[in-house]
């Protein structure tokens, strides 16, 4: 870490990049030891993971320096992305009554065009609608039999496997 002999500072996050090109954040507790008469022999640290408590940190900072729900999302499917290490995210927001896509990483074209706007709907063939619908969290996994034969093939190709479908709702 750049700066580690400084690194002991309370409350203070550093961050790096992991071998699969995720960002981490971690902070550093620095406890020193002494002998008997009081004289410094060693100091003890702790790296404590604080990613998630900083991703979330990070998007909850964006509520105030974007200008619209769509820049917003779209930075905090960036965040995301780089920290948690998703291949494939995306982000739907409803307007017009519809979901429409208005973010992803790692989605083809076709991909994208296949899920750029859904009903909120039990019936809804896409799962982010159903999951609207019922405001409940879905994880699927994508096999034959699931999804539409083009959709598998193109999930197949890109190396998705499974979906979490996540909403999150305005009160």
């Amino acid at each position: 870490f750049p700066g580690f002999p400084e690194s002991c500072v309370a409350g203070r996050a550093f961050s790096d990049i992991d071998s699969n090109n995720r960002k981490r954040y971690f902070e550093i507790e620095c406890v020193s030891t002494y002998d008997e008469n009081n004289v410094k022999v060693s100091d003890l640290i702790a790296f404590r993971d604080v990613t998630m408590l900083q991703t979330l940190l990070d998007i909850s900072d964006l509520t105030v320096s974007t200008s619209t729900p769509r820049e917003l999302l779209d930075k905090a499917v960036d965040i995301i992305g780089e920290t948690l290490g998703y291949k494939t995210i995306a982000a739907l927001l409803y307007e017009g009554g519809l979901l429409e896509l208005v973010s992803s990483r790692g989605y083809s074209t076709m991909l994208r065009s296949l899920l750029a706007k859904q009903k909120v709907s039990p019936k809804e063939k896409g799962l982010a609608g159903r999951s609207a619908y019922h405001n409940k969290v879905i994880i699927k996994e994508i096999k034959e039999g699931t999804v539409s034969d083009k959709l598998l093939k193109e999930s197949k190709r890109l190396g998705i496997t499974a979906v979490i479908t996540l909403p999150l709702v305005d009160r």
